[in-house]
């Protein structure tokens, strides 16, 4: 307290000073004025003398206090968004963070998919099942013509269907999808997004064999335009024939786009793009029938017009084929909404373009003679298979793809997410195996009919394809990363 006071009595004797006398009998004075006195809350501070007229400014302390500022998260993004920027600033300024500098430019996605896909048309009955053939001469032939025999005829009241004259119903498939692009600009208006997919190949089987005396009977319908009647390819018959069939149908997707995509409202932040590019996809099938028959006691089997001895094996081979690529242009829209750590996200697309369609038809007869230590014989021509449709060709036709995806994600951590999704896919036109399959064969054409080679061994089955539409559909689980 004591030094408080004579300081204050110091400060106030210095105010005033009397001057000397002039020379010359005037009189004059000279005043100093109080300086400025700066007093601080703090007890310990000492007080600052500021001369009139100058700016009373606050000292800077020695280290400055915590900032106020925290890191903020981008409003499109999943990171946070400034923080690198936030820590590495001086401390002592408070300016803005670069959002550009902070935005996320890079993107990259996989997802793990279980889609369906419809389902492969086969209008036609491929086995049957019925009596052993009656009426007939001691040795059975190979080929049944006419109901009222038996035989797996259709038409007759003993007939059963065993497989075919419905869909093929494949197994859910199991894929994988890779999404990724950047952003161009540092505006955030424009983006490079490139996508692609494939999934593992699905397989319907059918499988029949008979025991070793030939039971059950088990035959291959079919129409003789040449008779007009009804009629079977016998695959096994107790007493006659010991046999089996292998059915086979695969099917397989992949699929590819690049887009270009516009943000409406400008800015990292726009929940709302606008997409256009290309997009391709390709859909590959086949149908594929392998017989094997060997001649027993009550049988009479030819190949290509001669007898065949016994314990050699006949084999039956028919394949068909439909590989469809789709090229078009692309546009879209793509939407992506945040609520909390959730997102939801919705994209509609539609592709317009060709769809080109390679279709092969093979198939061949093999008598095998290796066990009896003889060359084997092979002839062209299957049973669905024969030389008047055997072809490789190739159809173009304009068509369109619609996608529509759904996904709900939720962020994990500051760059990433995971989400689950739904996709449906829809196809207009496009070529399926069981749309080559022609059912009226000239029996006289089969190279197991004792008329081989006969007047009716052209013109059926012949050269045929439909268009159908295709659709792919399931769900999703995925993972997003984005820096």
């Amino acid at each position: 307290m004591l030094r408080k006071t004579l300081t204050v009595v110091t400060l106030l004797g210095m105010a005033t000073v009397v001057s000397a006398q002039p020379v010359g009998g005037g009189s004059s004075s000279t005043s100093f004025e109080i300086p400025f006195v700066r007093k601080f809350l703090s007890p310990s501070a000492e007080p600052i003398l500021v001369p009139p007229g100058e700016p009373v400014l606050e000292p800077l302390p020695d280290t400055a206090g915590p900032h106020t500022l925290k890191p903020t998260r981008h409003p499109y993004s999943f990171i946070w968004s400034n923080t690198e920027e936030f820590f590495s600033r001086p401390t002592t300024f408070q300016q803005p963070v670069d959002p550009v500098k902070t935005a996320p430019w890079f993107w990259f996605r996989t997802d793990y998919l279980v889609w369906k896909i419809k389902q492969g048309p086969m209008p036609v009955l491929l086995v049957t099942t019925g009596n052993t053939p009656n009426g007939l001469p001691a040795g059975i032939p190979m080929v049944i013509v006419g109901p009222g025999n038996g035989g797996g005829v259709l038409g007759n009241d003993d007939t059963q269907p065993v497989f075919g004259l419905t869909t093929f119903d494949y197994d859910a498939f199991s894929g994988v999808r890779f999404d990724g692009g950047f952003w161009c600009d540092c505006d955030g208006i424009w983006s490079v997004q490139l996508s692609g997919f494939f999934t593992g190949e699905n397989t319907e089987r059918f499988d029949q064999a008979s025991t070793a005396n030939g039971a059950p009977l088990l035959a291959r319908p079919f129409f003789d335009p040449v008779t007009g009647r009804e009629s079977s390819v016998l695959i096994s018959a107790p007493g006659a024939f010991d046999g089996s069939i292998r059915i086979r149908s695969h099917s397989r997707l992949s699929g590819a786009e690049a887009n270009l995509r516009h943000s409406l409202s400008g800015g990292f932040t726009s929940p709302i793009l606008l997409l256009a590019g290309f997009r391709y996809f390709n859909l590959d099938e086949d149908l594929t029938f392998f017989q094997k028959t060997t001649e027993l006691d009550d049988g009479q089997a030819t190949f290509a017009g001669g007898s065949v001895p016994k314990n050699a094996v006949i084999n039956l081979y028919d394949s068909f084929s439909a590989a469809n690529r789709f090229y078009g242009g692309q546009i879209g829209v793509a939407g992506q909404w945040q609520v909390g750590s959730f997102v939801i996200g919705a994209t509609g697309k539609a592709a317009f373009g060709g769809t080109v369609a390679d279709l092969n038809v093979a198939g061949v007869s093999r008598l095998d003679r290796s066990s009896l230590n003889q060359t084997s014989n092979v002839e062209l021509g299957g049973v669905l298979a024969q030389p008047s449709n055997i072809s490789s060709t190739e159809r173009t036709r304009f068509s369109m793809i619609g996608e529509v995806n759904v996904s709900l994600g939720y962020m994990i951590c500051s760059c990433c997410r995971v989400s689950v999704g739904y996709d449906f896919l829809y196809w207009t036109d496009v070529v399926r195996p069981g749309n080559l399959v022609d059912r009226q064969i000239n029996s006289d054409a089969l190279v197991i009919s004792p008329t081989y080679g006969g007047a009716g061994t052209q013109g059926r089955p012949e050269r045929r394809y439909s268009w159908s539409d295709f659709w792919a559909q399931g769900f999703n689980v995925g993972l997003e990363i984005r820096y």
